[in-house]
């Protein structure tokens, strides 16, 4: 991830913190409008992580849905077993195993 990412998700983030709770619903939703387009639109081989235990954004509900949208052929949903909603903190090293696993693949059928 390149720093000016970081620091542009960081900024959106302490912003949406000061917000009140009826804004900060608000602007979370306008956030993910698009987000179903979106996801209609990849169709590059596609590998989507998920926490088992991600309370914020469940699998059955979110990560399930979000996996279906994909108009990839080449997809692939992975389940991150006992981790929360803050994957690379908490399962850092089984989650860059999996998209590794996941990129070599993709390199070695592309290649």
């Amino acid at each position: 991830m390149k720093p000016e990412l970081a620091r542009e998700w960081a900024d959106l983030n302490n912003r949406a913190q000061r917000m009140p709770p009826s804004t900060q619903l608000a602007s979370l939703m306008a956030a993910f409008k698009r987000t179903i387009s979106d996801l209609r639109r990849i169709t590059v081989p596609t590998l989507l992580l998920w926490s088992e235990h991600d309370h914020e954004l469940p699998l059955e509900t979110t990560g399930r849905r979000g996996f279906a949208l994909l108009a990839a052929v080449d997809k692939q949903l992975e389940v991150v077993q006992d981790c929360g909603h803050m994957m690379p903190l908490e399962c850092g090293v089984e989650s860059a195993s999996n998209a590794r696993r996941f990129f070599e693949r993709v390199v070695a059928v592309g290649g």
